[in-house]
């Protein structure tokens, strides 16, 4: 991209330009490659596809043997899911997919001890600190190893947030997300260290936790640290014990994040910070049955980050249109009557529409505008924007504004008939393992937790999903989430 192109950018849209970009403008130097904020997304960050597809040679019987494609989404083209995930580092997360229980029991005890050494011997280098936390994380995410993660929680919770409130910054990164300094800008903000611990064990460390990460979110010494925070938020929030007025607390707190373009946590135009605090939003509103009380605010805040000039963050903010959309329509109730709408001819089972009702209006003032921006952004001609990311854009705007007109589907509804019966095909995003279905991502919910649960686990979802009550609670195959 040019100079003349960012400032294009800069006076179209005061959403969310990242501070380099407007440090070179000042400065009248152009823009590096690596630095582009305006045209990277996550999808040019990671790979295409999912990567837990196990190298060849894999010991018999072992289970990456048999996960060999295992994160299978392939019904259809599941690049829009793959886009924000990427493991810590595949080489290493493969070496313990593969590792046998000897192996990596050991190497498990081994960097446990040494992280919770940090605290009692500074001798330990912060180089040496970060490799234990990559360690770390790449074993949990390969192994589901909540009986051995267990018993040292006492010691290795308070080890991981003392690295966060004090630790190096590559150490910090190393706590939040388990990350050496050069994958930082190679790979997006995932796979976290104190995520996966609570995601594992289901530990309740929200209070003691909370202070920290509101701390390091604040911190503007790292963006890329404040943005993991916040993911790590998240998270902690989840699955760590929060009541329903300490998820409400966090989930307003994320608001004025993104209100404000990251500016009240020192992050102004961050956005990768802005980002996170969307992700994160619509992940915790999955929790709620009724948002209409919160519905009208939330809504207004996100159709204005629909202007912004960063992929992810409009993807981000659509993502969570979307889910309003569906949370204000429900099943019928055994003892109601269906409305007057009737359903098409080709619909069929739990998603015809005589059997849901508009509960409430998910957008108060009308939302003419909001979808005329949502078509708009699903047939956007705009030139600075590569033909990939245009591609990604288009087809995940489509299917927004399908949900927002037609909220009992979800996402990647096809209307495409099937000649022989006469249906439309319906929801066509699904979660595999080889010719297992593991559950049906009909929901936008489910697809919001989904995403939220890869970002940690990576290449490992599956053999936790398998393995993990929490995981496996967090997406239920049936329509309606647990709520409180």
């Amino acid at each position: 991209m040019h100079e003349k192109d960012l400032r294009r950018l800069a006076l179209e849209s005061s959403k969310t330009v990242s501070r380099k970009a407007r440090a070179r403008l000042a400065s009248g130097s152009g823009p590096t490659s690596r630095n582009n904020s305006p045209r990277l997304s996550p999808a040019r960050l990671s790979p295409a596809h999912s990567p837990v597809v196990s190298p060849g040679g894999s010991r018999p019987g072992s289970r990456a043997a048999s996960r060999q494609g295992s994160d299978d989404e392939a019904d259809f083209d599941s690049d829009d899911i793959a886009s924000s995930i990427a493991s810590l580092d595949l080489n290493r997360f493969r070496e313990f997919d593969n590792a046998s229980p000897e192996v990596w029991l050991q190497e498990l005890d081994e960097c446990t001890e040494q992280i919770i050494e940090r605290t009692r011997n500074l001798r330990n280098t912060a180089a040496a600190r970060e490799e234990m936390l990559a360690i770390y994380c790449s074993i949990l995410q390969a192994q589901f190893a909540a009986d051995e993660v267990s018993p040292k929680l006492g010691e290795l919770i308070p080890a991981l947030l003392k690295c966060i409130r004090n630790g190096s910054e590559s150490e910090i990164l190393g706590a939040l997300r388990g990350m050496s300094p050069s994958s930082i800008l190679s790979r997006p903000l995932t796979s976290v260290a104190l995520s996966i611990t609570i995601v594992t064990t289901g530990e309740e460390v929200f209070e003691e936790a909370y202070r920290a990460l509101k701390i390091r979110i604040s911190d503007s010494s790292s963006e890329g640290a404040q943005a993991s925070a916040i993911h790590t938020l998240g998270a902690v929030t989840f699955f760590g014990g929060a009541d329903i007025t300490e998820v409400e607390d966090v989930m307003e707190f994320l608001l004025s994040v993104v209100a404000s373009d990251g500016e009240c946590v020192n992050a102004t135009d961050s956005g990768p910070v802005v980002t996170a605090a969307l992700q994160e939003w619509g992940f915790l509103a999955t929790q709620f049955a009724d948002m209409e009380d919160t519905s009208y605010k939330a809504m207004d805040m996100f159709e204005e980050q629909l202007d912004s000039s960063i992929l992810s963050v409009q993807i981000a903010a659509g993502e969570n249109v979307a889910l309003l959309y569906e949370k204000s329509f429900t099943p019928l109730e055994e003892d109601e009557d269906r409305d007057d709408e009737e359903g098409l001819p080709c619909e069929w089972g739990a998603f015809q529409r005589q059997g849901w009702v508009r509960r409430y209006d998910a957008c108060v003032s009308g939302d003419f505008a909001l979808k005329s921006k949502l078509q708009a952004l699903g047939t956007s001609s705009v030139k600075h924007m590569a033909k990939d990311n245009k591609k990604d854009l288009h087809r995940k705007f489509r299917d927004i504004l399908h949900s927002c007109e037609h909220p009992w589907r979800g996402p990647r509804y096809s209307t495409a008939v099937d000649m022989e019966k006469g249906l439309y095909l319906g929801h066509r995003l699904a979660v595999r393992q080889g010719k297992q279905l593991l559950f049906m991502i009909d929901r936008w919910w489910k697809l919001l937790r989904y995403e939220a649960i890869k970002r940690i686990l990576a290449g490992g979802f599956i053999t936790h999903y398998k393995l993990n009550e929490h995981v496996r609670e967090a997406i239920p195959t049936s329509l309606e989430p647990p709520t409180f």
